[in-house]
Protein backbone atom coordinates (compact mmCIF):
# COMPACT_ATOMS: atom_id res chain seq x y z
CA UNK A 1 0.00 0.00 0.00
CA UNK A 2 1.15 3.20 -0.76
CA UNK A 3 0.10 6.57 0.21
CA UNK A 4 0.48 10.57 -0.61
CA UNK A 5 -1.32 13.38 0.55
CA UNK A 6 -1.35 15.97 -2.83
CA UNK A 7 2.85 16.45 -3.87
CA UNK A 8 4.25 15.03 -0.35
CA UNK A 9 6.14 12.11 -0.67
CA UNK A 10 5.26 8.89 -0.30
CA UNK A 11 4.65 6.26 2.67
CA UNK A 12 4.99 2.75 1.45
CA UNK A 13 3.34 -0.17 3.65
CA UNK A 14 4.53 -3.84 2.17
CA UNK A 15 2.76 -6.73 4.38
CA UNK A 16 0.50 -7.24 7.14
CA UNK A 17 0.34 -6.83 11.11
CA UNK A 18 -1.11 -10.55 10.83
CA UNK A 19 1.32 -12.81 11.91
CA UNK A 20 -0.61 -15.75 9.76
CA UNK A 21 -0.94 -14.06 6.87
CA UNK A 22 -0.11 -16.12 3.74
CA UNK A 23 2.86 -14.51 1.51
CA UNK A 24 3.89 -16.50 -1.75
CA UNK A 25 6.61 -16.21 -3.57
CA UNK A 26 4.88 -14.09 -6.58
CA UNK A 27 3.05 -11.85 -4.33
CA UNK A 28 6.68 -11.07 -3.03
CA UNK A 29 8.05 -10.41 -6.63
CA UNK A 30 5.03 -8.09 -7.77
CA UNK A 31 6.02 -6.05 -3.89
CA UNK A 32 9.54 -5.91 -5.18
CA UNK A 33 8.59 -4.42 -8.33
CA UNK A 34 6.81 -2.03 -6.72
CA UNK A 35 9.51 -0.83 -4.26
CA UNK A 36 12.07 -0.90 -7.19
CA UNK A 37 9.54 1.52 -8.69
CA UNK A 38 8.54 3.60 -5.94
CA UNK A 39 11.29 3.90 -3.40
CA UNK A 40 12.98 7.20 -4.72
CA UNK A 41 9.92 9.08 -3.96
CA UNK A 42 9.30 7.21 -0.96
CA UNK A 43 9.50 8.83 2.72
CA UNK A 44 8.56 6.30 4.92
CA UNK A 45 8.89 2.67 4.66
CA UNK A 46 7.60 -0.14 6.94
CA UNK A 47 7.51 -4.26 5.40
CA UNK A 48 5.40 -5.37 7.90
CA UNK A 49 6.86 -8.95 7.00
CA UNK A 50 8.20 -12.00 8.31
CA UNK A 51 12.25 -12.63 8.70
CA UNK A 52 12.51 -14.36 5.54
CA UNK A 53 10.28 -12.30 3.96
CA UNK A 54 12.26 -9.02 5.15
CA UNK A 55 15.32 -10.56 3.90
CA UNK A 56 13.78 -11.43 0.52
CA UNK A 57 12.52 -7.68 -0.39
CA UNK A 58 16.12 -6.24 1.11
CA UNK A 59 18.17 -8.62 -0.94
CA UNK A 60 15.75 -7.16 -3.96
CA UNK A 61 15.88 -4.21 -3.22
CA UNK A 62 20.41 -3.42 -2.78
CA UNK A 63 21.03 -1.31 -5.59
CA UNK A 64 17.60 0.73 -5.96
CA UNK A 65 18.48 4.78 -4.33
CA UNK A 66 15.71 6.20 -1.91
CA UNK A 67 17.26 9.34 -1.47
CA UNK A 68 14.61 10.85 0.47
CA UNK A 69 13.91 7.73 2.73
CA UNK A 70 13.58 9.75 6.68
CA UNK A 71 12.28 6.52 8.05
CA UNK A 72 11.81 2.60 7.83
CA UNK A 73 10.58 -0.23 9.75
CA UNK A 74 11.40 -3.88 9.79
CA UNK A 75 9.02 -7.03 10.97
CA UNK A 76 6.50 -7.97 12.74
CA UNK A 77 6.49 -7.20 16.59
CA UNK A 78 5.93 -10.85 17.56
CA UNK A 79 6.46 -13.20 14.96
CA UNK A 80 4.64 -16.91 15.11
CA UNK A 81 7.83 -18.48 14.32
CA UNK A 82 11.33 -17.95 14.61
CA UNK A 83 14.42 -18.25 13.19
CA UNK A 84 18.20 -18.57 14.33
CA UNK A 85 19.66 -16.71 10.08
CA UNK A 86 20.55 -13.72 11.40
CA UNK A 87 18.84 -10.93 8.41
CA UNK A 88 20.96 -9.61 5.83
CA UNK A 89 20.86 -5.76 6.20
CA UNK A 90 23.50 -4.37 4.01
CA UNK A 91 20.80 -2.52 1.65
CA UNK A 92 19.87 -0.32 4.79
CA UNK A 93 23.48 0.55 4.40
CA UNK A 94 23.19 1.64 1.03
CA UNK A 95 20.08 3.32 1.88
CA UNK A 96 21.36 5.67 4.33
CA UNK A 97 24.31 7.07 1.99
CA UNK A 98 26.13 10.20 3.15
CA UNK A 99 23.61 12.05 0.81
CA UNK A 100 20.34 10.59 2.36
CA UNK A 101 18.00 11.60 4.91
CA UNK A 102 17.07 8.07 6.51
CA UNK A 103 16.96 9.25 10.56
CA UNK A 104 14.36 6.45 11.78
CA UNK A 105 14.94 2.61 11.52
CA UNK A 106 12.50 0.57 13.58
CA UNK A 107 13.79 -2.98 13.87
CA UNK A 108 11.47 -5.90 15.32
CA UNK A 109 13.29 -8.81 14.32
CA UNK A 110 15.66 -12.13 15.07
CA UNK A 111 18.90 -10.65 14.35
CA UNK A 112 22.06 -8.84 15.50
CA UNK A 113 22.81 -5.58 15.13
CA UNK A 114 25.67 -4.63 14.09
CA UNK A 115 24.67 -2.36 11.31
CA UNK A 116 24.63 -0.33 14.27
CA UNK A 117 28.49 -0.47 14.21
CA UNK A 118 28.68 1.25 10.52
CA UNK A 119 29.43 4.82 10.39
CA UNK A 120 26.89 5.34 7.66
CA UNK A 121 23.94 5.33 10.72
CA UNK A 122 24.92 8.26 12.59
CA UNK A 123 22.68 10.26 11.26
CA UNK A 124 19.96 8.51 12.93
CA UNK A 125 17.79 9.98 15.42
CA UNK A 126 14.90 8.07 16.17
CA UNK A 127 15.84 4.30 16.57
CA UNK A 128 13.29 1.14 17.92
CA UNK A 129 15.15 -2.28 18.25
CA UNK A 130 13.32 -5.41 19.18
CA UNK A 131 16.46 -8.23 18.85
CA UNK A 132 15.95 -11.68 20.49
CA UNK A 133 19.74 -12.67 19.14
CA UNK A 134 20.42 -16.07 19.09
CA UNK A 135 23.91 -16.04 18.74
CA UNK A 136 27.04 -15.39 20.72
CA UNK A 137 26.80 -11.25 20.10
CA UNK A 138 25.64 -10.97 23.64
CA UNK A 139 26.58 -7.13 24.62
CA UNK A 140 27.06 -5.63 21.13
CA UNK A 141 24.25 -3.54 21.08
CA UNK A 142 25.51 -1.83 24.11
CA UNK A 143 28.55 -1.28 22.20
CA UNK A 144 27.44 -0.16 19.64
CA UNK A 145 25.02 2.77 20.93
CA UNK A 146 27.73 5.20 21.23
CA UNK A 147 28.15 5.40 18.21
CA UNK A 148 24.61 6.90 17.45
CA UNK A 149 26.49 10.33 18.24
CA UNK A 150 23.23 11.87 16.82
CA UNK A 151 20.07 9.59 18.78
CA UNK A 152 17.29 11.68 19.89
CA UNK A 153 14.75 8.78 20.49
CA UNK A 154 15.66 5.03 22.05
CA UNK A 155 13.08 2.54 22.18
CA UNK A 156 14.32 -0.96 23.46
CA UNK A 157 11.40 -3.69 23.47
CA UNK A 158 12.25 -6.91 24.57
CA UNK A 159 15.46 -7.42 23.79
CA UNK A 160 17.48 -10.16 24.97
CA UNK A 161 20.55 -8.27 25.07
CA UNK A 162 22.30 -6.49 28.23
CA UNK A 163 22.50 -2.78 28.00
CA UNK A 164 23.89 -0.61 30.69
CA UNK A 165 21.64 2.74 31.38
CA UNK A 166 24.25 4.77 31.76
CA UNK A 167 25.57 4.15 28.51
CA UNK A 168 22.43 4.89 27.17
CA UNK A 169 21.91 8.77 28.89
CA UNK A 170 25.32 9.57 27.96
CA UNK A 171 24.63 9.76 24.64
CA UNK A 172 25.59 13.10 23.59
CA UNK A 173 21.92 14.41 21.98
CA UNK A 174 19.56 11.67 23.75
CA UNK A 175 16.19 13.39 24.63
CA UNK A 176 14.03 10.18 25.23
CA UNK A 177 14.89 6.39 26.69
CA UNK A 178 11.97 3.50 26.90
CA UNK A 179 13.22 0.58 27.61
CA UNK A 180 10.13 -2.36 27.97
CA UNK A 181 10.46 -6.23 28.84
CA UNK A 182 14.40 -5.92 28.23
CA UNK A 183 17.27 -6.07 30.99
CA UNK A 184 18.62 -2.90 32.19
CA UNK A 185 21.68 -3.09 33.83
CA UNK A 186 22.60 -0.13 36.75
CA UNK A 187 25.93 0.86 37.52
CA UNK A 188 27.25 4.29 38.19
CA UNK A 189 28.33 6.10 35.29
CA UNK A 190 32.32 6.05 35.38
CA UNK A 191 32.21 9.86 34.25
CA UNK A 192 30.04 12.83 34.99
CA UNK A 193 28.05 14.11 31.85
CA UNK A 194 25.44 16.72 30.94
CA UNK A 195 22.61 14.61 29.56
CA UNK A 196 19.84 16.34 27.66
CA UNK A 197 17.35 13.45 27.72
CA UNK A 198 14.03 14.69 29.37
CA UNK A 199 11.73 11.77 29.20
CA UNK A 200 13.04 8.42 30.55
CA UNK A 201 10.41 5.25 30.90
CA UNK A 202 11.70 2.09 32.22
CA UNK A 203 9.02 -0.79 32.31
CA UNK A 204 12.46 -3.35 32.07
CA UNK A 205 13.95 -5.93 34.20
CA UNK A 206 16.82 -4.54 36.45
CA UNK A 207 20.09 -5.65 37.17
CA UNK A 208 21.75 -4.23 40.00
CA UNK A 209 25.68 -4.21 40.42
CA UNK A 210 25.32 -2.77 44.31
CA UNK A 211 23.20 -1.12 46.24
CA UNK A 212 20.14 1.33 44.93
CA UNK A 213 22.43 4.05 45.34
CA UNK A 214 23.94 3.21 41.81
CA UNK A 215 20.44 4.09 40.34
CA UNK A 216 20.32 7.69 42.15
CA UNK A 217 23.90 8.13 40.53
CA UNK A 218 22.23 7.58 37.32
CA UNK A 219 19.63 10.09 38.13
CA UNK A 220 21.43 12.74 39.36
CA UNK A 221 23.00 13.47 36.06
CA UNK A 222 19.75 14.14 34.67
CA UNK A 223 19.37 17.86 34.86
CA UNK A 224 16.42 18.28 32.28
CA UNK A 225 14.42 15.14 32.89
CA UNK A 226 10.93 16.33 32.77
CA UNK A 227 8.86 12.68 32.64
CA UNK A 228 10.51 9.70 34.82
CA UNK A 229 8.70 6.53 34.94
CA UNK A 230 10.34 3.29 37.14
CA UNK A 231 8.16 0.16 37.06
CA UNK A 232 10.34 -2.79 37.51
CA UNK A 233 9.08 -6.18 35.69
CA UNK A 234 12.11 -8.19 38.09
CA UNK A 235 15.31 -7.71 39.65
CA UNK A 236 18.43 -8.96 39.31
CA UNK A 237 20.05 -8.60 42.56
CA UNK A 238 23.94 -9.17 43.44
CA UNK A 239 22.15 -9.25 47.14
CA UNK A 240 18.93 -9.15 48.64
CA UNK A 241 20.60 -7.52 52.02
CA UNK A 242 21.70 -3.85 52.45
CA UNK A 243 19.88 -2.42 48.94
CA UNK A 244 19.50 1.16 51.09
CA UNK A 245 22.58 3.32 50.06
CA UNK A 246 23.84 5.19 53.30
CA UNK A 247 22.39 8.87 53.87
CA UNK A 248 23.21 11.45 52.14
CA UNK A 249 22.51 15.23 51.55
CA UNK A 250 19.84 15.64 49.11
CA UNK A 251 20.91 15.31 45.14
CA UNK A 252 21.05 17.87 42.57
CA UNK A 253 19.18 16.39 39.70
CA UNK A 254 15.94 16.02 38.48
CA UNK A 255 15.59 19.73 39.17
CA UNK A 256 12.96 20.22 36.18
CA UNK A 257 11.07 17.06 36.66
CA UNK A 258 7.57 17.42 36.15
CA UNK A 259 5.73 14.10 36.10
CA UNK A 260 7.41 11.15 38.25
CA UNK A 261 5.24 7.52 37.89
CA UNK A 262 6.98 5.11 40.29
CA UNK A 263 6.24 1.28 41.15
CA UNK A 264 6.85 -0.21 44.25
CA UNK A 265 7.46 -4.50 44.14
CA UNK A 266 7.56 -6.83 46.28
CA UNK A 267 11.71 -7.83 45.57
CA UNK A 268 12.37 -3.94 45.83
CA UNK A 269 9.96 -1.59 47.51
CA UNK A 270 12.27 1.01 49.28
CA UNK A 271 12.60 2.08 45.36
CA UNK A 272 10.14 4.86 45.18
CA UNK A 273 10.27 6.41 48.59
CA UNK A 274 14.26 6.44 47.94
CA UNK A 275 13.90 8.42 44.77
CA UNK A 276 11.21 10.48 46.41
CA UNK A 277 13.66 11.46 49.67
CA UNK A 278 17.21 11.39 47.77
CA UNK A 279 15.86 14.64 45.33
CA UNK A 280 14.31 17.95 45.60
CA UNK A 281 11.37 18.80 43.27
CA UNK A 282 11.11 22.22 42.58
CA UNK A 283 8.98 21.30 39.48
CA UNK A 284 7.06 18.44 40.11
CA UNK A 285 3.23 18.69 39.19
CA UNK A 286 2.54 14.99 38.91
CA UNK A 287 3.61 12.61 41.31
CA UNK A 288 2.27 8.20 41.51
CA UNK A 289 3.48 6.09 43.70
CA UNK A 290 2.18 2.80 42.96
CA UNK A 291 2.12 -0.95 44.48
CA UNK A 292 2.86 -3.44 41.93
CA UNK A 293 0.66 -6.23 41.62
CA UNK A 294 2.79 -8.77 43.32
CA UNK A 295 3.05 -6.13 46.52
CA UNK A 296 -0.44 -4.84 46.55
CA UNK A 297 -0.94 -6.53 50.13
CA UNK A 298 2.06 -7.62 51.26
CA UNK A 299 4.20 -4.40 51.14
CA UNK A 300 3.19 -1.55 53.87
CA UNK A 301 5.33 1.17 54.46
CA UNK A 302 6.43 0.13 57.80
CA UNK A 303 7.76 -3.23 56.28
CA UNK A 304 9.77 -1.55 53.96
CA UNK A 305 13.26 -1.79 54.68
CA UNK A 306 15.03 1.11 56.09
CA UNK A 307 11.29 2.60 56.74
CA UNK A 308 11.99 4.68 59.74
CA UNK A 309 15.22 6.22 57.91
CA UNK A 310 13.04 7.54 54.81
CA UNK A 311 9.92 8.38 56.25
CA UNK A 312 12.05 10.98 58.54
CA UNK A 313 13.67 11.99 55.09
CA UNK A 314 10.28 12.21 54.02
CA UNK A 315 9.00 14.55 56.76
CA UNK A 316 11.54 17.33 55.00
CA UNK A 317 10.65 17.12 51.19
CA UNK A 318 8.22 20.03 50.41
CA UNK A 319 6.45 19.41 46.97
CA UNK A 320 5.82 23.15 46.01
CA UNK A 321 3.95 22.73 42.68
CA UNK A 322 2.29 19.32 43.20
CA UNK A 323 -1.10 19.69 41.83
CA UNK A 324 -2.13 15.43 41.28
CA UNK A 325 -1.25 12.72 43.67
CA UNK A 326 -1.61 8.86 43.40
CA UNK A 327 -0.76 7.09 46.63
CA UNK A 328 -0.93 3.40 46.70
CA UNK A 329 0.65 3.74 50.40
CA UNK A 330 -2.83 4.73 52.36
CA UNK A 331 -1.12 4.84 56.06
CA UNK A 332 -1.92 7.60 57.94
CA UNK A 333 1.94 8.80 58.16
CA UNK A 334 2.44 8.94 54.52
CA UNK A 335 -0.70 10.45 53.84
CA UNK A 336 -0.41 13.14 56.71
CA UNK A 337 2.99 14.11 55.35
CA UNK A 338 1.94 14.72 51.78
CA UNK A 339 -0.75 16.83 53.24
CA UNK A 340 1.32 19.20 54.90
CA UNK A 341 4.14 19.37 51.94
CA UNK A 342 2.25 19.58 48.90
CA UNK A 343 0.12 23.43 49.65
CA UNK A 344 -1.00 22.99 45.54
CA UNK A 345 -2.17 19.44 45.94
CA UNK A 346 -5.68 19.65 43.80
CA UNK A 347 -6.10 15.64 43.45
CA UNK A 348 -5.32 12.78 45.57
CA UNK A 349 -5.89 9.11 44.44
CA UNK A 350 -4.85 6.03 45.27
CA UNK A 351 -5.64 1.84 46.38
CA UNK A 352 -4.30 0.46 49.04
CA UNK A 353 -5.47 -2.71 51.41
CA UNK A 354 -5.27 -1.33 54.95
CA UNK A 355 -8.24 -0.76 57.51
CA UNK A 356 -8.95 3.05 56.44
CA UNK A 357 -7.22 5.37 58.69
CA UNK A 358 -8.77 8.68 60.03
CA UNK A 359 -5.87 10.13 62.13
CA UNK A 360 -4.73 12.47 58.74
CA UNK A 361 -8.01 13.44 58.05
CA UNK A 362 -8.02 16.29 60.73
CA UNK A 363 -5.17 18.22 58.62
CA UNK A 364 -7.75 18.98 55.99
CA UNK A 365 -10.59 20.30 58.46
CA UNK A 366 -10.13 24.69 58.55
CA UNK A 367 -8.42 25.57 61.47
CA UNK A 368 -8.17 28.42 63.60
CA UNK A 369 -5.00 28.99 65.21
CA UNK A 370 -5.67 31.69 66.60
CA UNK A 371 -8.69 34.14 66.49
CA UNK A 372 -7.53 36.59 63.95
CA UNK A 373 -5.60 33.34 61.79
CA UNK A 374 -7.15 30.69 59.95
CA UNK A 375 -5.06 27.57 58.33
CA UNK A 376 -6.11 25.54 55.79
CA UNK A 377 -4.11 22.49 54.74
CA UNK A 378 -4.13 22.28 50.77
CA UNK A 379 -6.80 24.80 49.98
CA UNK A 380 -6.84 24.03 46.30
CA UNK A 381 -8.03 19.89 46.83
CA UNK A 382 -11.07 19.21 45.01
CA UNK A 383 -10.79 15.70 44.18
CA UNK A 384 -9.87 12.74 46.77
CA UNK A 385 -10.64 9.43 46.04
CA UNK A 386 -9.29 6.94 48.50
CA UNK A 387 -9.83 3.32 48.15
CA UNK A 388 -9.79 0.34 50.73
CA UNK A 389 -9.83 -3.33 50.62
CA UNK A 390 -10.48 -5.32 53.63
CA UNK A 391 -6.71 -6.94 54.57
CA UNK A 392 -8.07 -9.64 55.89
CA UNK A 393 -9.50 -11.13 51.84
CA UNK A 394 -5.96 -11.83 52.09
CA UNK A 395 -5.99 -14.47 54.57
CA UNK A 396 -8.53 -16.24 53.08
CA UNK A 397 -6.30 -17.04 50.28
CA UNK A 398 -4.22 -19.26 52.43
CA UNK A 399 -7.99 -20.71 54.45
CA UNK A 400 -9.17 -24.16 53.60
CA UNK A 401 -12.36 -24.03 52.01
CA UNK A 402 -14.28 -25.33 55.34
CA UNK A 403 -12.73 -22.29 57.30
CA UNK A 404 -13.81 -19.95 54.90
CA UNK A 405 -16.53 -18.93 57.11
CA UNK A 406 -13.90 -18.07 59.85
CA UNK A 407 -13.33 -14.77 58.28
CA UNK A 408 -14.28 -11.55 60.76
CA UNK A 409 -15.44 -8.46 58.62
CA UNK A 410 -16.40 -6.10 61.57
CA UNK A 411 -13.17 -4.18 62.19
CA UNK A 412 -12.82 -3.53 58.52
CA UNK A 413 -16.85 -2.15 58.36
CA UNK A 414 -16.23 -0.74 61.67
CA UNK A 415 -12.70 1.44 60.45
CA UNK A 416 -14.78 2.10 57.19
CA UNK A 417 -17.74 3.58 58.79
CA UNK A 418 -15.33 5.78 61.02
CA UNK A 419 -13.64 6.78 58.32
CA UNK A 420 -16.41 7.88 55.93
CA UNK A 421 -18.28 9.78 58.72
CA UNK A 422 -15.20 11.69 59.29
CA UNK A 423 -14.63 12.54 56.19
CA UNK A 424 -18.51 13.59 55.48
CA UNK A 425 -18.26 16.09 57.85
CA UNK A 426 -14.39 17.26 56.73
CA UNK A 427 -16.23 17.76 53.21
CA UNK A 428 -19.24 19.83 54.83
CA UNK A 429 -16.62 22.05 56.75
CA UNK A 430 -14.48 22.59 54.01
CA UNK A 431 -17.71 23.57 51.74
CA UNK A 432 -18.92 26.37 54.34
CA UNK A 433 -15.21 27.92 53.55
CA UNK A 434 -15.27 27.24 49.88
CA UNK A 435 -18.71 29.48 49.47
CA UNK A 436 -16.66 32.33 51.63
CA UNK A 437 -13.95 31.70 48.69
CA UNK A 438 -11.29 30.62 51.17
CA UNK A 439 -10.95 27.06 49.64
CA UNK A 440 -12.05 25.10 47.09
CA UNK A 441 -15.06 22.12 46.67
CA UNK A 442 -14.34 18.76 47.88
CA UNK A 443 -15.53 16.02 46.08
CA UNK A 444 -15.12 12.64 46.77
CA UNK A 445 -13.64 11.49 43.14
CA UNK A 446 -10.99 13.03 41.15
CA UNK A 447 -10.94 14.47 37.54
CA UNK A 448 -6.76 14.25 37.00
CA UNK A 449 -4.05 12.34 35.72
CA UNK A 450 -4.53 9.43 37.39
CA UNK A 451 -7.61 7.74 39.37
CA UNK A 452 -7.83 5.07 41.86
CA UNK A 453 -7.52 1.30 40.35
CA UNK A 454 -5.97 2.18 37.10
CA UNK A 455 -2.30 0.96 36.59
CA UNK A 456 0.27 1.68 34.21
CA UNK A 457 -1.28 -0.55 31.59
CA UNK A 458 -4.73 0.53 31.65
CA UNK A 459 -7.00 3.32 31.68
CA UNK A 460 -5.07 7.27 32.71
CA UNK A 461 -1.87 4.70 32.67
CA UNK A 462 0.95 5.80 30.43
CA UNK A 463 1.21 2.57 28.63
CA UNK A 464 -2.18 2.03 27.97
CA UNK A 465 -1.51 2.13 24.09
CA UNK A 466 0.95 -0.48 24.18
Amino acid sequence: MAKRAGDHPLTISVGSLDTNAAVGEDWLKKASSFLESHLHSAEDVRLLLSHENVAFLLNRLKSTPAPILQKIRLGIAREAKSTVTPLDLSSILSFSSPASKLTSVAIYHETTPWLLAAPSMAQVTDLTVRIRTTDDSSGELDARLPTLQNLNHLHLISCSQHVHLATCLALPNISSMESTNTITVLTSPTHNFESKITSLKLTCALDLRGDLGVLLDCLDELTLLEELLIAPRMWLLQSETNLIPSPNPPRSGLQRLHTMDLEADFQCPALAFLIVTSFRFPQLVNLAIRKGMTAAGDCNIRDIPGARQLLAKLQTIIFPKLRHLRLDFLEALPLAHFFISSPSLETLAGTDCVLPPTKFLPLLAPRRPTPDALDISCPRLQGLDLRFDDPADLDLLDLDEDDEDDGDDSNFDEACHEYYQALDQIVRTRSRFARAGLCSELALEVDGPWQAGDDLFGNGGWLGGL
